[in-house]
């Protein structure tokens, strides 16, 4: 990419930026180097019913995984092969 390129795409981006902040971000405050553990602890409970949907959820990610994908290929390509993108969406999750 050439220098006037990188430049629109640079002032691009900032144009783009969120001005105001209606909520404070864990990981936004970890980024300016301020560690706000009141963000994250207590961590709030789960319903029983939520904690079900997202039991069940991982029962069906955890299959796809250790049935049909290989991650040390996955590493050594940098991407997911089209056959394992497809079984991933049918269990539920985005490619």
């Amino acid at each position: 990419m050439d220098t006037k390129a990188r430049d629109v795409a640079m002032a691009l981006a900032e144009d783009a930026r969120q001005a105001e902040w209606e909520n404070v971000s864990f990981t936004a405050e970890v980024f300016k180097g301020s560690f706000r553990w009141d963000l994250v602890h207590p961590f709030p409970a789960q319903s029983p019913e939520d904690r079900k949907i997202g039991d069940d959820y991982l029962v069906k990610v955890r299959e796809v995984l250790e049935k049909h994908v290989d991650p040390y290929q996955i590493d050594e390509q940098g991407e997911y092969p089209p056959p394992r993108s497809r079984r991933w969406r049918r269990s539920g999750s985005s490619a």
